[in-house]
This record gives C-alpha cells, structure tokens and sequence, in this order.
C-alpha cells in the first residue's frame, strides 16, 4: 500500500438496531495536508462533528435504528498507518438520529457511489455504504425507486457539502494506496435502485429459534 501522500481519514460509527455498530469512513486533504498540531486536529475533528451531527438529524437516508455517537478525525501515512500516536475523536452522547423509520434488516445498506474526475483510474470512484436505509423496495423491482434513489443521492451530497464546508480548505477525496496511489477530489454522488448488504452489521442480534414439531412426531428411527 502506498498512498500519494499523507491525509485525513474521517469514521463515523454508532448504535445499530441495539446491539450491532455501523462504521463508514471519507478521506479527506488539503493544499499541504493542513495538518496542524493536536489541538487545531481536534477543533477540525469538533467542527466536522457538528457539521454531520446537524446533517444526520435532518436527512432521511438513514433510520433511527441508526444512531451516530462517534466521530473520528485522524491522520494517515503514506503507509496507510496512522501518524500520530493519539486519536482526534468527538463523542455524540446518546446518539443523534433522524427520526424516520426503516424496516430493513440491519444487514442491509445504501450505497453511496463517490465520483471524481479521474475517470477510470485509481481515484475515479469511492464508496460509502450507509446503514438503515429508509427506503421501501419494490414488490416486482427488488429495487428502490429513481425518485428515491434521485432523493438519497441529494441527500448524501448534502453530507459532503456540510464537511467541505466544516473542513474548508480540505475537501472529501477518493485517495487509492493501490501501486503508487492517486488522489482525487469528490465531484458528485451517485446512487443506484439495488440495496446492498454487509454481513458484518449483523453479528450481534439474538437469535432465538422457535419449535414447530412435524404432525405424528417423535417418529421411531
């Protein structure tokens, strides 16, 4: 692996249908990192929160059963490790969430296509894969609607807006370590009719099995 050069890596994770967590995460850069010390990488990290937190409590792309209680800002290497031997994080107590309802497993997601102008190359596209998705599937599509893919596509653009904005100058990027890497800045979000799935959102529910006994049952062996 090996990054272009040294940037932001922005994680967002929470409370998921009770006992499960939801993570995603944005690489973000600026003219000459804009790194600054401890300090000024937390009020960046603080700002960035709040900017999400207002955005997470008025969109309706992701469901209560999704709440967002941490956010984390901290500098990756070009080796892809952390640089620093500290964590820039804000805690949300309690969670914040949207108030709109989601019938979905917790197993399903939205995704979230981020484009570039880089084309087909390593910083052409990158994806976010957002937890409880609010909207309903078709009975004889299997999928969501263009208006609702058109509304989530609008809805997560309103995301990075609200961090381009916090970050100013640094803006969201699709940054590869594939090779020699390449960075490149977001330009637009697209989002598709199919819903996906990530296993890992599901690991912790109980599961309960239920009896139902075959009619003459116990039967000799």
């Amino acid at each position: 692996m090996a990054f272009p050069r040294a940037h932001y890596y922005l994680a967002m994770s929470g409370a998921h249908y009770g006992a499960e967590r939801f993570s995603f995460g944005l690489r973000l850069n600026g003219p000459g990192g804009v790194f600054g010390d401890r300090i000024a990488q937390q009020d960046l990290c603080d700002d960035i929160t709040a900017a999400v937190s207002t955005w997470w409590q008025s969109q309706g792309t992701i469901g209560a059963n999704s709440a967002l209680d941490l956010v984390k800002l901290n500098v990756v290497g070009t080796d892809g490790k952390y640089v620093n031997g500290y964590t820039n994080q804000t805690e949300l107590l309690g969670g914040v969430t949207s108030g709109v309802g989601s019938t979905h497993p917790p197993q399903v997601a939205l995704v979230a296509t981020l484009v570039t102008n880089a084309g087909r190359g390593l910083s052409g596209k990158g994806r976010i894969y957002l937890p409880s998705p609010t909207f309903s599937v078709g009975g004889s599509s299997g999928t969501i609607s263009e208006a609702d893919a058109l509304t989530a596509a609008t809805s997560v653009k309103g995301l990075l807006d609200a961090i381009n904005t916090a970050a100013d100058p640094v803006r969201v990027r699709v940054i590869s370590g594939t090779r020699t890497g390449a960075e490149s800045t977001v330009q637009r979000v697209e989002v598709g009719r199919v819903l996906d799935t990530m296993r890992s959102r599901r690991t912790s529910l109980l599961e309960v099995r239920q009896p139902a006994a075959l009619a003459g049952a116990p039967f000799p062996d």
